[in-house]
């Protein structure tokens, strides 16, 4: 990971925060996926709250047990869907 992503993305997390609010509206399923240590879980938490707070319906699913323990009501995929 090139370091100078990660220093635009750290100080771009409030502008992320603003992009997250104006398009949670209208999404349906998303897959997050990137790099260790750049904030993952601050944008799921960010996009958790920002579609509860619209008395909304939002489910973490994670493809591991260790994944799923760090999300705020986060389950595994197979555990949440029963496959």
């Amino acid at each position: 990971m090139d370091s100078s992503f990660y220093v635009y993305y750290c100080l771009n997390k409030k502008g992320i925060y603003v992009q997250i609010k104006q398009v949670t509206s209208s999404w349906n399923r998303k897959f997050l996926d990137a790099p260790g240590r750049t904030g993952k879980i601050f944008i799921i938490n960010l996009i958790l709250a920002a579609v509860r707070s619209q008395n909304d319906i939002a489910l973490c699913l994670a493809s591991s047990g260790i994944a799923a323990i760090l999300l705020p009501g986060g389950r595994t995929a197979h555990y949440a869907l029963k496959v």
